[in-house]
């Protein structure tokens, strides 16, 4: 291996400190996440529960890597606590949490603990490649949109602007379409019919904040609604 090789591109070596932090976040993640699920399933004997811990480490790192050196504003940005957060989002986010932990002790208790469904095994193939459909609308929006940040707000001290271009030609919130898929290809992966109905309670409290998220960018943001004529569909171009 070359030195060239073996150096870092120059945006991880200007961002090493923030690189870690990611590495760090990275672990937490899978950590959190790990948690709800091999309690939910009561073993840690669970293939498929690896499978999904390693799809997600792998999807996260790759995310991580291509952000640090195409837009690492944004990805100190989102791990900034904020005050001027809108309410509802407040409460949509303590709402979501308690949803995706439901998500993930349930799908342990379904598909190991009590099988409660049961599911095909090719299915796995399936939610793996759904999860890969979702992440890119999800990629392309974190880069290109300079402001999306974990919650909702009026960025003024980052000069919020509107962003047209990329995914959001068409349709209004690519990301919350790519979770979507994402969660419902997860359920498939860990073999959880019952996951699969706690994703779409999952995408419900996405289409509910899609709308509020949408009437605050009308009132506040400059030039939303003209942007929101131009491109007419919240999630599913060409038809909502």
């Amino acid at each position: 291996m070359t030195d060239q090789e073996q150096r870092p591109p120059d945006g991880m070596r200007k961002d090493l400190p923030l690189w870690v932090r990611g590495v760090v976040r990275l672990v937490a993640v899978c950590a959190f996440i790990s948690i709800p699920l091999f309690w939910g399933a009561g073993t840690l004997d669970w293939q498929r529960g690896w499978a999904f811990l390693a799809l997600l480490a792998l999807t996260f790192a790759v995310n991580l890597t291509l952000l640090l050196n195409k837009n690492p504003t944004l990805v100190r940005e989102r791990w900034k606590r904020r005050k001027d957060t809108k309410r509802f989002d407040k409460t949509f986010g303590w709402a979501y949490l308690v949803v995706v932990v439901a998500f993930f002790v349930l799908a342990g208790m379904d598909a190991v603990r009590f099988r409660w469904t049961s599911m095909q095994s090719s299915l796995l193939y399936v939610g793996v490649a759904m999860h890969v459909l979702g992440m890119i609308p999800v990629l392309g929006a974190l880069l290109t949109n300079p402001h999306l940040e974990t919650t909702v707000r009026i960025q003024t001290d980052r000069g919020h602007r509107v962003v047209s271009e990329g995914p959001y030609r068409y349709v209004r919130h690519p990301m919350y379409v790519g979770i979507s898929l994402a969660f419902w290809g997860w359920s498939l992966v860990l073999g959880s019919w019952v996951a699969f109905g706690v994703a779409c309670v999952v995408v419900v409290l996405l289409v509910i904040r899609t709308a509020l998220e949408d009437r605050t960018l009308r009132n506040e943001l400059s030039g939303y609604t003209e942007y929101c004529e131009k491109t007419r569909y919240r999630l599913i171009p060409g038809a909502w």
